[in-house]
């Protein structure tokens, strides 16, 4: 499906790029960074193999209202009771952010298939633009062809009238 973005292969062009992934990928585990997005220095063909991806966890994670508020910690009841206060205190701008969120998640889903069918009429435009070289370089030949025939004809007519010419 996709690959690994914290994979040690470096992106071509970017000799850094190992070391920050392998940077990130030791930070990630102490500091709980496992679902952070990749680095701005990937390569496009890794952009475009985490397309999917990414716009699946555009759509799931749109909704930052509805996040579990219970804890397992010792003071659970303190952090989960505190936590609920906060979404209390916040709903407006969380609200609005879900909105936000899930806007945008459409927005690069309307984009990704614009994206593709583009791609697609790209891909056609240049079948046809082969063909239609083809059809100009063989057409050439036929030209080429021809004023080699015209050129002996007309050899052949000087000839034919010199002849002609000194009969007479």
């Amino acid at each position: 499906m996709s690959r690994d973005r914290h994979s040690d292969n470096p992106a071509p062009g970017h000799p850094k790029a190992k070391l920050i992934r392998q940077l990130r990928q030791h930070l990630s585990s102490s500091i709980g960074l496992e679902d952070a997005p990749p680095p701005m220095i990937e390569s496009v063909d890794q952009l475009h193999d985490d397309r999917d991806d990414d716009l699946i966890a555009l759509r799931q994670r749109a909704n930052i209202y509805h996040v579990p508020l219970f804890s397992a910690h010792r003071f659970g009841r303190a952090i989960t009771a505190t936590r609920r206060l906060a979404r209390k205190v916040l709903k407006p701008i969380l609200m609005f952010q879900v909105a936000y969120n899930g806007a945008n998640a459409r927005f690069a889903e309307v984009l990704t298939g614009r994206v593709a069918q583009l791609r697609q009429e790209v891909n056609e435009l240049q079948d046809l633009a082969r063909d239609r070289a083809d059809t100009i370089a063989r057409l050439e030949a036929e030209i080429e062809a021809l004023k080699t025939q015209q050129e002996l004809q007309t050899r052949a007519i000087q000839k034919l009238i010199r002849t002609t010419k000194k009969e007479s």
